[in-house]
């Protein structure tokens, strides 16, 4: 088993501010094929495969951003687990081969995806084909306490193919710090300008009370996205940068300040 550990490291603390994300890996290195190419991939020549179990962070909110801003994420955002006997100096000796990550409470953006590439023989004039296959990305509230287990999924030839590396976003930084939206807000148009509406903000939960009075639980999709579940079959909206405005799917908007 391979342990990815971050900062925390202590068992209890991390079950109190977060949980875990796993990946594992039964497919062993330099086996099965041939390669399946991306639609548009050519001259691929079909060599056994070395083949990668991964899920990228796209987008973190999280519960408490004190402990977000202490979080070391993991390297380029993405969670891997090798395959077995890979030769790199990974633990990958025993089978399948297991990566725990530690992440702090929220709501995370998930993307599942395998990545493959042919293993050279030796040719020195050919460059292996690599390319990924990715699943929808997903979100996931992550509790105290919670395993996230993407189990040993190894999916080729289905879902979105990406050509040459992994499908995430990559080294930049994670969008972690999620708006305090709780409050008043006003109607901001284009009906029933200036009447107050509120929302409701506990830890990842959301309520928010309209105009009317109607009510809707809520919750953030990412940092900039919410979603009013109860309304219109999951409204959702956008947050605005200076988070003093929020942009509805069916075309109104709220504002923090009341209008003139």
């Amino acid at each position: 088993m391979i342990l990815a550990v971050t900062a925390q490291t202590d068992r209890e603390w991390q079950e109190a501010n977060g949980g875990w994300i796993v990946v594992k890996n039964s497919h062993q290195y330099n086996t099965n094929g041939p390669f399946q190419p991306c639609p548009v991939q050519e001259d691929c020549i079909g060599y056994p495969l070395h083949v990668e179990h991964g899920v990228c962070i796209n987008v973190v909110a999280f519960a408490d951003p004190d402990v977000g801003s202490k979080w070391t994420p993991p390297t380029d955002n993405i969670i891997l687990a090798f395959d077995c006997g890979y030769p790199s100096g990974w633990n990958t000796g025993s089978c399948p081969v297991v990566t725990e990550f530690w992440v702090p409470a929220g709501t995370y953006a998930l993307t599942e995806f395998t990545f493959v590439s042919e293993v050279n023989p030796g040719d020195p004039d050919y460059s292996p084909c690599t390319n990924a296959w990715s699943k929808p990305t997903s979100n996931a509230v992550i509790r105290p306490g919670d395993r996230i287990d993407f189990g040993e999924s190894i999916f080729i030839g289905s879902g979105t193919c990406t050509v040459g590396g992994y499908p995430c976003p990559g080294t930049g930084g994670l969008s972690g710090d999620r708006s305090n939206i709780g409050g008043t807000w006003y109607m901001g148009g284009p009906y029933n300008e200036g009447m107050p509406c509120q929302i409701i903000q506990d830890g990842d939960g959301l309520t928010f009370i309209n105009e009317n009075g109607q009510q809707s639980s809520g919750r953030f999709i990412d940092s900039s996205t919410v979603e009013a579940t109860d309304w219109e079959n999951g409204l959702q909206g956008v947050l605005s940068s200076d988070g003093n405005r929020i942009d509805w799917a069916n075309g109104s908007w709220w504002v923090r300040n009341e209008p003139e």
